[in-house]
């Protein structure tokens, strides 16, 4: 997930992808927007095109399937990577296993390989 530069340095710069929607105000119903298929795509796109290096995808009660919403938008993106963000007390690991697999194997066959994942505790 991480990318060398010139100075030696590895840096890492990712993005938010808002798989629960988006609003303008934190709590706030104001101008908000739903996940929806083209708005998650849009966003994916304008952080490949900003050149960030990944994109936080999360996980939760409130999001959608990371490993969904993931194999889903990649295609539609050039080099952006996707970090998914799992909470172990949410998924059994066995599942979490799974969904890695069928999801790394989907994004293969489109040739758009650039998943990772990590473990969020808390909160």
């Amino acid at each position: 997930m991480t990318r060398s530069v010139n100075d030696g340095g590895i840096r890492s710069v990712l993005w938010f992808l808002p798989t629960t929607g988006d609003s303008r105000y934190v709590g706030s119903d104001v101008g908000a927007r739903s996940p929806t298929f083209d708005y998650l795509g849009m966003v994916a796109r304008a952080a490949d095109t900003l050149g960030y290096d990944g994109l936080l995808v999360p996980s939760g009660r409130w999001c959608d399937d990371p490993w969904i919403a993931s194999t889903a938008i990649a295609p539609t993106t050039r080099r952006v990577d996707f970090l998914l963000a799992l909470r172990p007390g949410l998924i059994s690991p066995v599942i979490a296993a799974r969904s890695s697999s069928v999801s790394r194997k989907t994004m293969e066959a489109s040739s758009a390989l650039r998943l990772d994942s990590c473990a969020a505790s808390g909160g």
